[in-house]
């Protein structure tokens, strides 16, 4: 009767943690899908200089970020694995960035002598982002354009007028 007892005790406790860590785990999704109520309220944002991989792309188009795209997928050595995730970023949620003056596009010919980016830049980083998606470079261009002109709000103030 005692080990009857027994067992009846460590089955019971078994449960109890069982039941804790489903508590715990439910706990943790409701306060992942808060976070996720509070950054859907954002009114936008961009992840900038984006470099990660195919999840961390997926995560930041799931709340809805823009992503920002620099010189660094004119790196064969590092951008290579940006280069696989150009199709996957949605046309209207795609940015061109410089980063000046950082992150001058290393295939850039001829190189300029400071090293140093700059805007004027950007129609070769767009470039390179078209060949990857597979798509014409005056779409891109035209696209990435008119995302950058309604994310800082511009879009709005020459329809106001």
């Amino acid at each position: 009767k005692l080990l009857q007892l027994a067992g009846q005790v460590f089955g019971n406790a078994l449960a109890r943690a069982e039941a804790d860590r489903k508590e715990a785990r439910l706990q943790a999704q409701l306060l992942q899908t808060q976070k996720l109520d509070v950054v859907g309220q954002l009114a936008g944002g961009v992840a900038h200089c984006f470099t990660g991989d195919g999840r961390e792309l997926r995560d930041y188009l799931e709340l809805g970020l823009s992503i920002g795209i620099t010189g660094w997928i004119c790196d064969e050595r590092r951008g290579q694995h940006l280069r696989e995730l150009m199709r996957e970023i949605p046309l209207d949620r795609l940015l061109v960035e410089t980063d000046a003056p950082y992150l001058l596009p290393r295939d850039l010919q001829p190189r300029p002598a400071h090293r140093r980016n700059e805007p004027k830049f950007l129609p070769h980083v767009v470039k390179v982002i078209a060949a990857c998606r597979g798509e014409d470079f005056a779409a891109v261009a035209a696209a990435t354009t008119r995302n950058a002109l309604k994310f800082f709000g511009f879009g709005k103030a020459q329809t106001a007028s």
